[in-house]
């Protein structure tokens, strides 16, 4: 096989991230039937597979050849130490996620406008791999602007970025529960009787249905409850955060957001600037990017400091964020889902979230590039 250079590898991931931030073009007309998830990947797939073929076909006309094949092949075994190259691999990354969920939700609105029948449901049951596959979904969907200001009272709509249209009065957690039906629904579940045990399983991890909680699925489960406490804390009106009008003085509604936000990702932000609140509600979508712009410095910084540790001092810290984590774990295991829970969590000081985001990356990190520590480019 011919070597593939690491600049050919990152032409991809740059246009391959571009494409993935236009898919799907459009929902398309004539289809009268569900698309599975499935038929999504697939279409999601030819365009990855498209890109790279033109970035080979440019890289030809200056370079040695390289065949598809050879690109597909180092595609399919990549790792390096690079930490330019790994970056941009995990933004394309990123974007195809966001690009899938988002043509599985324009493919369901668009069923749910132009058919009244939506047919049978199979009785499926719920495992661990429907939680996940369904968490994995919804997570990704509060990271897309769209569905953040559909929360708010605005038409699901992807057509624009610019839509001018008041919000209607709505409660965003009955939005958010239409969101996840639509969900369930493209993934040929039962929108009811399915919704409603997975309701039960992030209700209550530990309750009856703990034979399918392991720890990891707990630890997904608190990550994702995060990512909906702040999608919703984002979604609600400011006015009802505040009682400006009766005096100005703003009511303290819960101490969590007025003093630190956790980000879809599970990374934490600071929210104490004086500006914020006003400048969200002004901007919705801009909320969100400035979140993901936080998060992704955050890890930047994080990743830049073990990086720039001598080997010893990284392998303290790492010692020491794992103690922290699996500490973390402990805790959470041993309090009762519930409200008690949701307060620790709410309660996790920001030095202590460093330490947990700081495993979780580096770990992620070391899985992607087959147990080797990455490297910084000089």
């Amino acid at each position: 096989m011919t070597s593939v250079p690491d600049s050919l590898l990152l032409a991809f991931f740059d246009s391959a991230a571009e494409a993935m931030e236009n898919f799907p073009p459009s929902a398309s007309e004539g289809e009268s039937s569900r698309k599975s998830l499935l038929e999504h990947r697939t279409a999601l797939l030819q365009v990855q597979i498209n890109t790279l073929d033109e970035v080979v076909d440019h890289f030809n006309i200056t370079n040695d050849p390289i065949t598809m094949e050879d690109a597909q092949a180092a595609l399919g075994t990549f790792t390096t130490h690079d930490a330019e190259l790994q970056q941009a691999h995990e933004h394309m990354n990123e974007c195809a996620r966001l690009a899938f969920v988002r043509s599985v939700i324009m493919h369901e609105q668009k069923m749910m406008t132009e058919t009244s029948d939506p047919g049978e449901y199979e009785d499926k049951s719920v495992d661990k791999g429907v939680v996940l596959e369904f968490i994995g979904l919804c997570a990704a969907a509060l990271r897309l602007p769209q569905v953040m200001e559909y929360l708010k009272g605005k038409p699901l709509n992807f057509e624009t970025t610019n839509d001018d249209t008041e919000p209607e009065e709505v409660k965003p957690e009955e939005r958010l529960e239409e969101l996840q039906k639509m969900i369930l629904s493209a993934m040929e579940h039962d929108p009811t009787s399915s919704y409603q045990s997975l309701h039960d399983i992030l209700q209550t991890p530990q309750g009856t249905t703990s034979s399918i909680v392991d720890d990891d699925l707990l630890e997904t489960l608190t990550t994702f409850a995060s990512a909906v406490r702040v999608a919703l804390a984002n979604a609600t009106p400011f006015e009802l955060l505040t009682d400006e009008t009766d005096g100005g003085h703003t009511r303290v509604v819960s101490v969590q957001y007025s003093e630190k936000t956790i980000n879809p990702d599970g990374s934490v932000s600071d929210s104490n600037a004086p500006s914020s609140m006003g400048m969200d509600q002004h901007d919705p979508s801009r909320a969100q990017l400035e979140m993901a712009k936080h998060a992704a410095t955050m890890h930047q910084e994080i990743l830049g400091e073990l990086l720039g540790m001598d080997e010893d001092d990284r392998i303290d810290a790492l010692a020491h964020a794992k103690e922290v984590h699996d500490g973390f774990m402990d805790e959470a295991l041993g309090i009762p889902a519930g409200p008690e829970r949701v307060l620790f969590l709410q309660s996790v000081g920001s030095e202590r979230q460093r330490e947990l985001i700081m495993h979780k990356l580096w770990e992620g990190m070391l899985a992607k590039n087959g147990g080797e520590a990455p490297v910084r480019r000089e």
